[in-house]
């Protein structure tokens, strides 16, 4: 009776120890593939398949930096900021209510660039890059008053409808990027399963919205 005992505190606390390493691994996916790094994945992927590749390495450097503080490190740092003033865990963050001032810092991060990208006069493709990440935050806003959508899902598979409508309007083929992205995507939303961010419907309609957002401004852009 007693090793029985023995053995189901075992099992209990392997079974402890598996449960505690998926959260961990779905923790750093989520991270690794943060919605924040998404603009920024989308400009690195102009400098590649558009024109903007002729560019000197030097500026394009220049302007993937640029794009990073804007898009990343004044985000993070402001966000970060915010939630020690209001002592929020990250579990805090992620209820639908606390979404909107972190949303809003972003947003005004975005509108902040797209000012210097004017100032600067940047191609045509990277202002409409940044618009259409713009538009597409704002609509994620509105819609997080009525469901809890997940940016995470939104941005990636925007980023796959994107990259679907460039490939069928300039006959490239994009197959395996594409794939790929679809690939991330999935493994975004089973990370943010496995930590009860978001539950399936949440994950499947902002996968569906995102795609449709992705493939429509690009082809009308």
């Amino acid at each position: 009776m007693k090793s029985e005992k023995t053995i189901d505190v075992a099992e209990t606390k392997g079974n402890i120890k598996k449960k505690n390493r998926l959260v961990r691994a779905a923790q750093i996916v989520s991270q690794v593939f943060h919605p924040l790094y998404l603009p920024l994945v989308a400009f690195v992927a102009l400098f590649i398949f558009t024109y903007l590749s002729r560019l000197p390495i030097q500026l394009q450097l220049y302007l993937i930096a640029l794009i990073w503080v804007f898009t990343v490190l004044l985000p993070r740092f402001v966000i970060a900021a915010y939630r020690m003033l209001r002592k929020w865990d990250t579990r805090m963050l992620g209820e639908r209510k606390n979404r909107f001032v972190p949303y809003i810092i972003v947003l005004m991060s975005y509108v902040a660039l797209r000012i210097v990208f004017n100032i600067f006069g940047t191609p045509w493709y990277m202002n409409s890059v940044l618009s259409a990440a713009i538009n597409l935050l704002l609509l994620t806003i509105l819609m997080n008053i009525f469901i809890k959508a997940s940016t995470h899902i939104i941005g990636w598979s925007g980023f796959a409808g994107g990259l679907t409508a460039f490939s069928l309007l300039n006959g490239i083929n994009l197959t395996l990027w594409v794939c790929l992205v679809i690939i991330i995507c999935g493994i975004v939303g089973t990370a943010r399963n496995i930590l009860r961010q978001h539950t399936l419907t949440e994950i499947g309609f902002s996968a569906f919205f995102g795609f449709c957002y992705g493939m429509v401004t690009v082809l009308y852009l």
